[in-house]
């Protein structure tokens, strides 16, 4: 008669283990590299919101904006291409609308883009 044991491996092997490392590094690392253009997106917001919150009401013109967008932008060292940034007249006063592409490098030939699309309206 032979004698089984009740043994039962658990846990996982080295292998595996060091499969999982790998695959949490990568995704740690598209964090990482991912982190600044969500960080540049808030202060972005962060500006709309302050024209906003400061010429709402105060019938401001298109230039008026694009002059208060230009200093706020420059303090906070956001670097935008012109054409990415549209101030619209619409029904009630004014929209402004930022939307882009941002791009960086992950490794190889491998990019993360992230879409940005921001816009408030600023009423007269």
């Amino acid at each position: 008669m032979s004698k089984t044991f009740g043994h039962r491996q658990r846990g996982m092997t080295a292998l595996g283990f060091i499969m999982s490392i790998a695959v949490v590094g990568v995704l740690l690392f598209g964090v990482l590299k991912v982190t600044p253009i969500y960080l540049e997106n808030r202060r972005l917001e962060a500006v709309l919101a302050d024209i906003k919150q400061e010429m709402d009401g105060q019938g401001a013109t298109a230039n008026q904006i694009r002059m208060s967008m230009a200093r706020r932008l420059d303090i906070e060292m956001i670097k935008l291409p012109p054409e990415v940034m549209k101030i619209r007249k619409s029904r009630n006063g004014y929209t402004i609308e930022v939307k882009y592409d941002n791009r960086t490098h992950y490794f190889g030939d491998l990019w993360l883009v992230v879409a940005l699309d921001e816009r408030v309206e600023i009423i007269r």
